[in-house]
Parts: structure tokens; sequence; C-alpha cells
């Protein structure tokens, strides 16, 4: 198929999510850094179980997406929420982090991999705005990938949830865990792009809506920068 121009509604839904996860991004970076200045040593938030740390926050971001996907709601108050993501999923990120300079006992090498993730991913997520013209007439392929890909994150879920309370984890099993946990959502990536452009027909629908569009980006953004940054970590 030929590559396709975006309309004006879709170039214009493009712009502003780029500037909402750009400010998301930095939210990500500068909350995960300072959160380890403030105190290094505590992977513990809620739980004695870091990862049911990041459960919990996961849970709580469940709550902000809800609201951020409601077109009907004031602005300001989905805006509040998207920020409100941003800390949360954040707040993920920085358990993680905290966590992998335990376990590799190098806390300048884990900030540089961390560092290394975080530019990758944005650097994912502009180079699928980039070839949006060459992925939107595969539009309804990439729907029905979405269901595909959906099916398999509840597999990798429910695995996830059996490794957390399982006393003796085999590290390779949780390392292929995290490879295939980047892959997905790698495709979710580009699955939720460009989908999320392509329904963008008409401006002030919302489909339209820069908001709805970015939290669910945001949401794989976030999953490909801690499984990747995981991978780093644990590959060296």
């Amino acid at each position: 198929m030929k590559p396709l121009q975006l309309h004006p509604p879709q170039k214009e839904m493009v712009k502003n999510m780029s500037m909402l996860l750009i400010l998301q991004w930095f939210i990500v970076f500068i909350i995960v850094l300072g959160m380890n200045k403030v105190s290094p040593k505590k992977v513990r938030v809620f739980f004695s179980n870091p990862w049911l740390d990041c459960l919990a926050f996961l849970v709580l971001s469940f709550g902000c997406i809800m609201v951020c996907s409601h077109h009907s709601l004031p602005w300001y108050l989905r805006f509040t929420s998207f920020l409100a993501l941003g800390v949360l999923m954040s707040m993920v990120i920085g358990v993680t982090y905290n966590l992998e300079i335990l376990i590799s006992k190098d806390r300048a090498k884990t900030t540089r991999n961390l560092r290394t993730a975080w530019f990758v991913s944005i650097a994912c997520l502009f180079l699928c705005f980039l070839l949006l013209p060459v992925l939107l007439p595969y539009a309804m392929f990439f729907r029905t990938l979405q269901t595909v890909l959906m099916a398999f994150l509840i597999v990798l879920i429910l695995v996830g949830l059996g490794m957390m309370f399982v006393s003796k984890t085999s590290p390779r099993l949780f390392y292929i865990w995290i490879m295939a946990g980047l892959l997905l959502f790698m495709l979710f990536l580009v699955a939720d792009v460009t989908t999320v452009v392509e329904q963008c027909k008409e401006k002030g629908t919302p489909q339209c809506d820069a908001l709805i569009g970015s939290t669910m980006i945001y949401v794989d953004l976030v999953n490909i920068l801690q499984k990747l940054f995981m991978v780093l970590n644990r590959h060296q």
C-alpha cells in the first residue's frame, strides 16, 4: 500500500500528544532520580515486597486512566489525572531503579542504563510518529493485533503474579518474562500509535482527544522503559 498523508486534525493531534508525552517523560526522570537521592536504599513503600508496591501503584494508576479517558469530564480534571498518572508510574520506575541498584551493586552503571532506556524509549515513540504515513494503511491489521496482544498481556500478567508469590523464581525464567514484556509493549506502542491517529477524523471529537491518546501511549512507554532498563541492567 502507498503511504498516506496525515490530515490536519491528525497532525494537530500528533503535535499535542508529543508535547504531553514529553512533559510526562521529564516528570519520570525527575521523580525517579529525586526519589533515589532522598532514599537511595529504600525499595519498599507500602509492602515488604517491592513488586507489591509496583502493583499498588498500577492499581491506583488505573483509576487515573479511567478519569483521563472520559471526554465528557472537565479538561482540567482530566489533565490533573494525567499528571497524577505520570507521578504514580514514575514511582513504579523509582522502586524498580532502587531495586536494580541493590541487585547490581553498581549505582553508576545502573543510572547509565536507566538513562539509556529513557532515551531509547522516547526515540521509539518518535520513530513511530515519523513512520505514521507508512503505518496508517495497515490500521485494520493493527486493530486486530491489539486484540491478540491483549490476550498475551493477560497471560504475562498471570505469570508475573505467580512469580511474585513464589519464594524461589528462576533468574532465567524472570529474564525471559522481562524480554517477553518488552517485545509485547513495543508491539503495543506501534499498534496504539497507529490506531489512535488513524481514528482521528474530525477536530473536537473524542477520537481526536490528545489526552486520551497520550494516556494509552504513555502506559506503553513506561512499560518499555521499565522492561528495557531491567534487560540492560541484568544483561550486564
